[in-house]
């Protein structure tokens, strides 16, 4: 996520020319989405978060509605957004966040999958250790 968001911030201040206020912004509000959506996949460090009941958990819901809620009126509630020193964001840089949140999510995906095969891998070891002193 910090790759990520280093990322973000070089490309919107140097390739995209925005200024620091937008481009503060912009990493904000892409570290806060990419944080709420890694909520979902850490319900399961090894099981797909497509395996897992996605809406099992009511409260988890809750809590990331409300936090992306608090997120957009940061953004875009005029008192609000110059006191935390924020822009509110175009949609083309919605955009970019959700493309970031699909490239994060396969990254933890493959890094799950990667998890379930050495898994196997070891289990199926240690049984054929077992089934072999026998």
């Amino acid at each position: 996520m910090s790759t990520l968001s280093y990322g973000a911030m070089i490309i919107s201040l140097y390739h995209e020319h925005y200024t620091l206020e937008h481009s503060r912004s912009f990493v904000f509000a892409l570290l806060i989405v990419v944080q709420l959506a890694h909520a979902f996949h850490s319900r399961s460090t090894t099981f797909s978060i497509f395996h897992k009941k996605l809406l099992g958990n009511i409260w988890l819901i809750i809590s990331v509605t409300i936090a992306f809620a608090l997120l957009l009126i940061g953004l875009y509630l005029p008192f609000l957004n110059s006191l935390l020193q924020l822009t509110p964001l175009p949609i083309f840089d919605w955009i970019k966040i959700l493309i970031a949140l699909v490239l994060h999510a396969i990254l933890v995906e493959i890094a799950k999958l990667i998890m379930r095969i050495r898994k196997r891998k070891l289990l199926q070891s240690t049984q054929e250790k077992f089934y072999s002193e026998l």
